[in-house]
């Protein structure tokens, strides 16, 4: 059987009736029996467990995986409220799927390798082809994952991953793993059988001011910038302004806002950019806390002794941002449409930029063919090997990020 592939959305109020509506309307594209495979993606409003049976019932999955978001990313435009279904029939693409749950009790490096070796021990072919998952840690070192994960897959294997979120709040998500909605969890999906793979990230921030030094870090966290407290970035940077700009009529916010344990709007319109060894291309890291010392808690790793920037995104290349990202594509597979495209794109580009945020993606139809299935989610964080200049860079966390992943 070649690859069926469908995907269903409805939000209709009673997310009951939506789940229903959305897994008939995939059946009746399918007009299969069984799947091998469902993506399901929900707002927080219409997660719960007589949804989830109704999905399984009407569409019997041999696997099923999913996440919470605060939008869902069906073919060129965002929904903020609802329930999304991909679906896939096919005797080409293969797949294995795990969950390890109760991460907080366990090392974050170590969890990775469980649930590595745990999805390869439910994948039954020799061929890998991509690897997938969702991560629930918002506090947790997400770096420190992949490094666990590539130890268990190898350093050749394309890994995307996506961090979640239920709502415009950065706050702890839950997962769809078969017949559970999952908290603290991680979830894994190899593909295998893909006569081609393509994983491109992008994002469109651009450096504030001259850059800082990072003296001294530890992990995800970040201790001292040019020798004071690391929140000083943002105080000494704004200290002489009346207000902080601000792109697209968002909310304002102040040095004064800046106290231990909260971080305004300014860690979303001003993330930090850490300087990396190619000229002019940053890893963006979006601050989630500041500690009682001033230090700054990210969700990956940054090294000591990198340079840093303030960001600020630059608007006028939103639509170009995802452009490239899927003119990239469109070259790996030689101008050939993929069989679906999974895309995921930080709800940091919502905050900031609203409405135009979803110009862009109209931009994969455009270039990969409107017959080419998209569908996706909005994270927090995103997790791939961001775009270099002429080298293979590491798989890493990222923010602010557009990152999509072509399987043919």
């Amino acid at each position: 059987m070649p690859t069926q592939i469908a995907i269903g959305f409805s939000s209709i109020k009673d997310p009951l009736e939506a789940c229903k509506a959305a897994a008939i309307d995939v059946k009746t594209q399918l007009n299969a029996v069984r799947t091998d495979l469902v993506i399901l993606f929900t707002t927080t409003a219409y997660a719960n467990p007589e949804g989830l049976e109704t999905v399984r019932r009407i569409l019997q999955p041999q696997r099923l995986i999913g996440s919470i978001t605060p939008g869902i990313i069906v073919q060129d435009h965002v929904e903020p409220r609802g329930i999304g279904i991909l679906a896939i029939i096919s005797n080409e693409l293969h797949f294995g799927a795990a969950d390890i749950d109760r991460l907080g009790l366990i090392p974050t490096r170590e969890a990775g390798l469980r649930l590595s070796q745990a999805v390869i021990e439910d994948y039954k072919f020799p061929q890998r082809s991509a690897f997938l998952f969702f991560y629930d840690g918002l506090r947790k070192n997400g770096s420190q994952l992949c490094a666990g994960l590539r130890e268990g897959l190898g350093s050749a294997l394309p890994v995307i991953g996506a961090i979640s979120m239920d709502s415009s709040q950065l706050a702890f998500t839950r997962h769809f793993y078969q017949t559970q909605i999952l908290i603290d969890t991680t979830i894994g999906l190899m593909i295998g059988g893909a006569g081609a793979v393509c994983v491109s990230s992008r994002h469109n921030w651009k450096p504030l001011g001259k850059p800082r030094i990072i003296d001294a870090s530890d992990g995800n966290i970040i201790r001292t910038i040019d020798k004071q407290p690391a929140a000083h970035l943002y105080r000494n940077y704004f200290q002489n302004m009346d207000a902080a700009p601000v792109p697209n009529g968002a909310s304002q916010g102040t040095p004064s806002d800046l106290r231990p344990g909260q971080l305004n709007d300014l860690r979303l319109l001003y993330p930090l950019g850490i300087g990396t060894a190619t000229p002019r291309e940053y890893l963006i890291r979006i601050p989630i806390d500041i500690l009682s010392d001033g230090s700054i808690v990210c969700q990956g790793e940054i090294p000591a002794g990198s340079p840093v920037h303030l960001m600020i995104m630059d608007k006028s290349a939103c639509r170009r941002t995802i452009q490239d990202a899927a003119l990239e594509i469109r070259e790996h597979f030689l101008d050939k449409p993929p069989k679906f495209v999974l895309a995921f794109e930080s709800f940091t580009r919502q905050k900031v930029l609203g409405y135009h945020a979803t110009h862009g993606l109209q931009a994969i139809r455009d270039i990969l063919g409107a017959g080419v299935p998209v569908f996706g989610m909005q994270t927090i964080a995103e997790i791939a090997a961001p775009a270099t200049a002429g080298h293979v860079a590491p798989t890493q966390l990222l923010n602010g990020s557009v990152t999509l992943l072509a399987i043919g």
